[in-house]
């Protein structure tokens, strides 16, 4: 199904976690770039990532999607720096991964040169953002907003901590600490004229792991979050970009086998349990929603999340889907979010239903 020429419609991008698998997003993003002579915010209203796809959805308005080709190829190995075996013998102590190098490249990377400060969510204008992690100090499944954070500055975190935050993959790299300053609506809100005050905030010092444990594709909650944000939007198109699927046999035999196994099944099947609920909002709201899916059939042997040579095979794959009908959408001119948000936008906050 086409979106209509005539009608008013809200665009979603949606990139799901996976790892260094997300350089399979990287590469259609590339391709849809290069085949449109157009930037990837110029064809979405919203863009919506979970871990590393939160890096490539936050990094589409500074970088081209070739850059961010070439950010996995050239330095995905920087941002997975094991730890030292003698002092995390068999993983058992710590995550696999160190912290500081991820951290270090993701404060590099966003990084503004206009202001020399990092980049913050309200840097991100050309494009709504949203992006999902989990507080487990809280128990709460919450999201990163950058509409949210150009209305209240309590809402804005330098992307890095976004990123470090949604990209804490359990057993992969140890929960981000975040200062949580309290920002209300996390998944559902409607519309309000009143200025709500200051109180409502209660800074907490919280442990922030991966979205995927719960959103590994983020295509619902993104949806949700269009149609409470583009009301006045006549019909939705979700364009959703995975990072390799495949048929793979676990076989734990103990807690750590178990452990490291979960990162994948959770990859495996929330794509499933995401598409079939997308059929059902778009019902619940009212809205004409479309759905196209881009992904590779990859296998067990290049399915690992952390592995170089795995990555690069995955980019030299010659089996990336046809993009004609994809492209035919993108290739219409997007609706201005003038036209398919609320008269007064700016100066309203949102409620939590």
């Amino acid at each position: 199904m086409q979106p209509s020429s005539s009608n008013k419609t809200a665009r979603i991008l949606t990139l799901n976690g996976g790892g260094l698998r997300g350089i399979i997003s990287a590469k259609y993003l590339s391709m849809i770039e290069e085949v449109t002579g157009k930037r990837i915010y110029e064809m979405f209203n919203l863009i919506s990532g979970t871990s590393t796809g939160g890096i490539i959805a936050a990094g589409l308005q500074k970088y081209t999607a070739q850059e961010l080709v070439n950010l996995y190829l050239n330095e995905g190995s920087e941002m997975f720096v094991e730890r030292c075996w003698l002092c995390n013998p068999l993983n058992l102590f710590n995550s696999k991964y160190k912290s500081g190098p991820l951290k270090s490249k993701l404060k590099s990377k966003f990084w503004n040169n206009n202001t020399q400060h990092d980049m913050t969510l309200k840097d991100i204008t050309e494009y709504d953002l949203l992006i999902p992690y989990m507080d487990i100090t809280n128990n709460e499944l919450r999201f990163f907003k950058s509409h949210r954070a150009k209305l209240v500055e309590e809402e804005n975190y330098p992307i890095w901590e976004v990123l470090r935050s949604t990209t804490s993959a359990p057993t992969y790299f140890n929960p981000h600490t975040l200062n949580y300053k309290g920002n209300r609506g996390d998944i559902n809100y409607k519309i309000s004229s009143d200025i709500s005050s200051r109180s409502q905030f209660s800074p907490q010092i919280i442990k922030a792991i991966d979205g995927g444990v719960f959103a590994n594709d983020p295509s619902m909650f993104a949806l949700t979050e269009a149609c409470e944000l583009y009301p006045n939007a006549d019909e939705i198109y979700i364009l959703n970009i995975g990072t390799g699927t495949c048929n793979m046999e676990y076989n734990p035999k103990s807690l750590i086998s178990w452990a490291t196994a979960i990162p994948d099944i959770m990859i495996n099947n929330t794509m499933k349990t995401s598409r079939h609920t997308i059929k059902e909002l778009g019902h619940i709201y009212n809205k004409k929603v479309m759905y196209s899916h881009l992904n590779l059939n990859i296998l067990p042997e290049h399915a690992k999340m952390d592995d170089i040579d795995s990555m690069h095979k995955l980019f030299n794959m010659n089996t990336y889907s046809d993009i004609d009908l994809v492209i035919e959408n993108l290739r219409r001119p997007k609706t201005s979010n003038l036209e398919i948000q609320p008269n007064g936008f700016e100066e309203t906050l949102f409620e939590e239903i």
